[in-house]
C-alpha cells in the first residue's frame, strides 16, 4: 500500500496544487467504483485523473481486496482514502452488511428471470 501511497502523491503533486484527497471506494465482485474528491483550502476544486491512474487505481484497489480479504477475513466492500501532499494518510475499510444484502437481492433476481445469469461471486465464496 506504500508504493500505491507514494506513487498516487508524486502524481498529484506533479500535477495540480491540492491539501486533501478524499477516495471513496465501493468493491463488489468484477466491480470497482471510486470518487475522488479534491480540495484546496477546504475549497472543492475540479481535477480528472488520466486514464492510465484511474486504471492504477483500480488494479491496486483490486491487489489490495484479494490480499486483504484472503479466506473471507477482514472483509471489506468499501474504503475510505484521505491522502496528504506529505503522504500522511488515514484509510478505514467497512463492510456495509446491508448494502450488501442489497446487492445480493438483485443478483438473486437475476438469476430467477434468467437461468444463464450467473452472479458474481467474492473470491473467498470460489
Amino acid at each position: 500500500m506504500n508504493e500505491f501511497i507514494e506513487t498516487l502523491v508524486e502524481y498529484l503533486n506533479n500535477n495540480f496544487e491540492w491539501d486533501t484527497l478524499h477516495l471513496k471506494i465501493s468493491i463488489q465482485p468484477k466491480s470497482i467504483n471510486y470518487k475522488p474528491k479534491f480540495f484546496l483550502d477546504n475549497e472543492r476544486i475540479p481535477f480528472r485523473l488520466k486514464s492510465e491512474m484511474k486504471n492504477y487505481i483500480m488494479d491496486t484497489v483490486q491487489k489490495k481486496h484479494i490480499q486483504s480479504t484472503k479466506n473471507g477475513k477482514n472483509k471489506w466492500n468499501f474504503a475510505n482514502l484521505t491522502l496528504y501532499p506529505d503522504g500522511s494518510h488515514e484509510i478505514e475499510y467497512i463492510w456495509n452488511q446491508d448494502h450488501q444484502d442489497e446487492v445480493d437481492g438483485y443478483n438473486r433476481e437475476a438469476e430467477e428471470e434468467d437461468p444463464n445469469y450467473k452472479a458474481p461471486k467474492w473470491h473467498w465464496e470460489e
